[in-house]
């Protein structure tokens, strides 16, 4: 049962668009912003302008795709919004930042293989960008790989100690693989020691381990008295644990 957390720090995908866990930072979308009047459906707006006669210059073409494809992102229609980032890089292909998104967009979709190959050219381009090596460990943990994440996750940190995603992902990776004190000890250098409790009772709650995730939330309100994320927690574990026994016992 995966229980979901407030104040969880996932990177990944910390997008500047998105709820968090990956970002892409800023996008060229945000470069070359088109208008759209208000009320008006942007897909509408998109078949107004398409039907033409006269073609939107290039620049203007490619930054109504981006706007189009961020309003659908921010609705959860992911694949239609990739289509439209597609279209805009098929005007302009070299721009790395709109490159790295459609990546993480991809990573969303559970479409891996073609994420990493996005995120390689993004790099290409870009090259010593932290935030898509960040991003690329971060989606082989997405994908199970938990050792490659581990290895990348690691590689960042020794070259980059401040990077406050990488260590929060790196402690993802390694609670995955059972190293819960390396795991508690990368949150710590993500965030604050008693959030570092509360993302390794995450983890914890996602494999079903809610003894432990109890112990971590139970650490967490000792460290932060009245921490409002670690008593939510206790809560739903709490409230889980009844549901469990009504159930046993409605099947004797």
């Amino acid at each position: 049962m995966a229980i979901r957390h407030a104040r969880i720090v996932l990177a990944a995908f910390t997008l500047a668009w998105m709820a968090g866990c990956q970002t892409a930072g800023k996008t060229g979308a945000q470069a070359m912003k088109a208008k759209v009047k208000p009320g008006t459906s942007v897909l509408a707006g998109t078949h107004a302008k398409n039907s033409e006669t006269k073609p939107l210059p290039p620049a203007e073409s490619m930054a109504l795709a981006i706007q189009v494809g961020q309003q659908l992102e921010s609705q959860g229609h992911l694949r239609e919004a990739a289509s439209q980032y597609d279209r805009a890089l098929a005007i302009d292909p070299n721009r790395p930042k709109l490159i790295h998104h459609l990546a993480v967009v991809h990573d969303r979709l559970g479409e891996y293989k073609a994420a990493r190959d996005l995120y390689a050219r993004a790099k290409a381009l870009k090259p010593g960008t932290t935030e898509i090596d960040v991003d690329v460990a971060f989606s082989h943990y997405l994908s199970g790989e938990y050792d490659e994440s581990i290895r990348l996750g690691r590689t960042i940190v020794e070259s980059h100690p401040e990077q406050a995603r990488a260590w929060n992902n790196l402690g993802l990776a390694l609670a995955q693989k059972g190293s819960l004190d390396e795991a508690r000890e990368a949150f710590r250098r993500a965030s604050s020691p008693s959030q570092a409790e509360c993302n390794l009772a995450f983890v914890l709650l996602s494999k079903g381990d809610f003894e432990s995730a109890g112990e971590c939330y139970r650490k967490a309100m000792e460290l932060e008295p009245g921490m409002a994320a670690a008593r939510a927690g206790l809560d739903k574990i709490r409230d889980s644990k009844a549901r469990e026994v009504m159930s046993a016992q409605a099947n004797q």
